[in-house]
C-alpha cells in the first residue's frame, strides 16, 4: 500500500515533527507495511537531513525550475517553464504518454506516475491553507488527483480564513472532494463548513505532533546547564514578517525587546540559565534560521544578563529537541512546535501567538491566560507575565501531564476514518478495473 504525503516543507523542523507524526498515524491507520512518498519543497536538502525518507519534489516547484530541476534565472524563462509543465501535465493526463516525453523529464513523469499508483494523497497538515501563503499550488495538485481519480484527505490543519474570491472557490473544491478533513481547532472548523457544508466527513483533532514520540537526547547535542539547580528556560523566537497593526519593522522591534525584557527578568531575578532553541535553525538551505533572532536579542541585553543565557544556533532532528527541551523547566514558545515538543516532554510552555493556530492550541489544553499576541506584546507586561508563570510552575506541570494524554487520544481518533478512506479508494479501483 502506498500513500503520498504532499505539500511538506521538511526544513521547517515543526513541519518535520508533523511529517513524522504523521507517518506513524497512517502506519497505525493502514499497516507498518506502508510505503510513503513526500513531496516536498526541498527534497535534496531534506532528504540530508531526514534521509529515512522518500522525497519528491512538489508538483508546483517543477513550474519553477528548468526540465531536470535544475534553478532558472529571469521572469520571463520562469513563466515559460511553467507553462511547459502545465501543458505537459495536461497531455500526460489525456494519456498522451509519448507526446508528454516531449514536454517532461523523465524525474516529472516519475513523480506523476508516483501519483498513479498511489493508494491515498494525504496534504499535509499544518498552516499552510491562509492567506498569508499562496493558493496557486492547489489547483494543480488537485487537477492530477481529479483526473487520476484519486482519493484524497487533509491531515490535521489550521486554515483559513478566505476573503478573497478566487480562494474561497479553490478551497470550496479541495473541501468539497476530500474523503477527509482534519481541522486542528474550532476556528478552522467553522472556515472549512461555511465553504463546504456538505461534507460531513471534518473533524476537530490535535495536532499530529502530538502523536511524535520523542528519543533520548543525543551524544553531541548536550546543553550548556551552569548550576543544576539554577531555573532552566528555553525561548524559542522567529521572524515574523506579517504584523497587521503595525510596520513590520516596528512589531519585531517590539517583539524582540519584551523577550529581551523577559530573560533580563529571568536572569536576574531567578539566577535562571536561558537558552535560546528552536524548531528552525541550523539549516542553509531554509528562508529563515530562529537562532539569527535570538543572537541580535542576546547580543541587546547588558553583560551580566548574556553570561546568564546561550544561544544554540545547531539543527536538531525534532524527536531529539523534545528530549532536550525536557531538560527545562519551562519554554516561552513563539513557534508553535516548540511549545508542542516541549509539552511532550512535559515541560510548560508559555505561548506567544502569531497566528490564531497557537491561540486555539493552547485554550485547548487549558493555557488560555498564559497565551500572548505577539501583534500586541509589551516588554513590561510580558516580563510580568514570565514572573507569575514562574511562581505557578508546579500546578502548570501536573496540568501538562494530565492533558497530554487526552491530547493523544483525541488523536488516535483519526486512525478508523483514515483506514476507511484508503477500503473506499480500493473498492472503487477494483470496481473500475484500475487496480
Amino acid at each position: 500500500m502506498k500513500v503520498i504525503i504532499t505539500g511538506t516543507v521538511t526544513l521547517n523542523g515543526g513541519d518535520a515533527a508533523i511529517l513524522i507524526a504523521e507517518e506513524e498515524l497512517l502506519r497505525e491507520a493502514l499497516g507498518s507495511s506502508l510505503q510513503v512518498v513526500v513531496f516536498d519543497t526541498h527534497p535534496i536538502a531534506a532528504h540530508r537531513h531526514y534521509p529515512d525518507y522518500d522525497f519528491r519534489l512538489r508538483l508546483a516547484k517543477n513550474g519553477q525550475r528548468g526540465p531536470e530541476g535544475i534553478p532558472v534565472l529571469g521572469g520571463l524563462i520562469r513563466r515559460l517553464n511553467s507553462r511547459r509543465y502545465a501543458f505537459g501535465v495536461a497531455v500526460w493526463l489525456s494519456r498522451g504518454r509519448r507526446m508528454s516525453r516531449l514536454l517532461l523529464s523523465r524525474r516529472e513523469i516519475r513523480d506523476l506516475l508516483e501519483y498513479q499508483t498511489a493508494d491515498l494523497v494525504a496534504f499535509t497538515g499544518g498552516t499552510y491553507l491562509v492567506e498569508n501563503y499562496s493558493l496557486e499550488w492547489l489547483s494543480l495538485e488537485l487537477k492530477v488527483i481529479s483526473r487520476l481519480g484519486k482519493r484524497y484527505v487533509l491531515l490535521p490543519q489550521s486554515m483559513g480564513p478566505f476573503s478573497g474570491r478566487l480562494n474561497r472557490l479553490k478551497m470550496a473544491e479541495c473541501l468539497s472532494g476530500a474523503e477527509l478533513v482534519l481541522l486542528r481547532d474550532a476556528r478552522s472548523f467553522s472556515h472549512a463548513t461555511a465553504l463546504a457544508p456538505a461534507n460531513p466527513r471534518m473533524l476537530v483533532v490535535p495536532d499530529a505532533a502530538f502523536g511524535l514520540r520523542p528519543r533520548e537526547q543525543l551524544e553531541g547535542h548536550s546543553l550548556d546547564v551552569r548550576d543544576p539547580m539554577a531555573l532552566r528556560v528555553a525561548v524559542s523566537v522567529r521572524e515574523w514578517p506579517y504584523f497587521t497593526t503595525k510596520p513590520n519593522s516596528a512589531g519585531m522591534a517590539d517583539f524582540m525587546e519584551a523577550i529581551a525584557s523577559a530573560v533580563v527578568a529571568l536572569v536576574r531575578h531567578w539566577g535562571a540559565d536561558v537558552v535560546f532553541l528552536s524548531t528552525c535553525q541550523g539549516v542553509s538551505d531554509y528562508w529563515t534560521d530562529d537562532s539569527r533572532v535570538a543572537s541580535a536579542i542576546w547580543s541587546a541585553v547588558p553583560d551580566d544578563v548574556q553570561a546568564g543565557a546561550t544561544v544554540d544556533s545547531c539543527f536538531h532532528d525534532p524527536r531529539d529537541l523534545a528530549g532536550m527541551l525536557g531538560r527545562f523547566d519551562f519554554t516561552i514558545a513563539t513557534r508553535l512546535h516548540a511549545g508542542i515538543l516541549s509539552l511532550l516532554a512535559g515541560t510548560p510552555v508559555l505561548p506567544i501567538s502569531y497566528e490564531f493556530k497557537a491561540r486555539e492550541v493552547f485554550d485547548e489544553l487549558g493555557f488560555a491566560e498564559w497565551v500572548t499576541d505577539i501583534e500586541s506584546i509589551q516588554p513590561g507586561r510580558f516580563a510580568a507575565l514570565v514572573e507569575n508563570f514562574v511562581s505557578q510552575l508546579p500546578k502548570l506541570r501536573v496540568q501538562v501531564n494530565e492533558e497530554l494524554p487526552r491530547q493523544k487520544a483525541k488523536l488516535r481518533q483519526c486512525v478508523s476514518p483514515l483506514s476507511a478512506a484508503v477500503r473506499r479508494e480500493r473498492h472503487d479501483a477494483r470496481a473500475s478495473g484500475r487496480d
